[in-house]
């Protein structure tokens, strides 16, 4: 999710040219949360700089499958998620 519509467009390119499957959805993280179609519809979702690590989790909470992951980088300075696990140095998951 990415509310800018040029960095977007730069998403959309790069999930082409790599081949991924992933969407690229041009909306605020708290309107995508609160969408009852992207509800639990992902195995993974991601966030970087979105918001401290503990929001930005409960931002991407609802739009993720049980059994999915959500993962969220943290800064040197921050504080993991009390349901998170540090995965690797400065990024934390929480397995859902």
């Amino acid at each position: 999710m990415e509310p800018r519509t040029r960095r977007a467009a730069f998403l959309e390119e790069v999930v082409r040219e790599l081949g991924l499957t992933a969407q690229v959805i041009v909306a605020t993280a708290e309107g995508c949360a609160a969408d009852p179609d992207l509800a639990r519809t992902h195995v993974l979702a991601t966030a970087r700089a979105l918001a401290a690590p503990e929001a930005a989790t409960g931002l991407l909470r609802p739009l993720v499958a049980p059994g999915g992951t959500v993962a969220v980088f943290v800064g040197s300075e921050a504080q993991l998620p009390p349901e998170a696990e540090e995965w690797a140095e400065g990024l934390a998951i929480v397995r859902l």
